[in-house]
């Protein structure tokens, strides 16, 4: 039986509007300070460069957050910019060459989820 998967690829400053739109609702998040840049080594290992207005002169900072995080922030920022993404499907975040991808498997999702996809071209 053919298996769908949708791919969403993000671009580097769609990443930083998606962790900005959802600290918008989640308040405690990420500490205050303007988000800089998004860097994804891989889907366990996600971090935020922010400039925080605490101290003078302003400081860049480091932080990890959860793959969950993130994927509630693709998510959402999915759904703010009218980007169809199906309800039912398993959902799952995919860094390729420092790409971050949100895939979402539908049909056979157990399968799916758990077999590796090959790409041609």
């Amino acid at each position: 039986m053919p298996r769908e998967l949708r791919s969403i690829e993000f671009f580097d400053h769609e990443l930083v509007s998606a962790l900005t739109s959802y600290r918008r609702v989640q308040p405690d998040f990420l500490q205050e300070g303007e988000i800089l840049a998004c860097f994804a080594q891989s889907s366990t290992d996600v971090n935020v460069r922010i400039v925080t207005a605490r101290g003078r002169p302003p400081v860049n900072i480091s932080v990890a957050i959860t793959d969950s995080d993130f994927l509630e922030a693709l998510i959402r920022y999915c759904l703010e910019n009218n980007i169809p993404i199906p309800r039912a499907g398993k959902k799952s975040i995919k860094i390729r060459k420092e790409r971050v991808a949100l895939n979402i498997f539908l049909n056979d999702l157990e399968q799916s989820a758990t077999e590796e996809i090959t790409e041609i071209g």
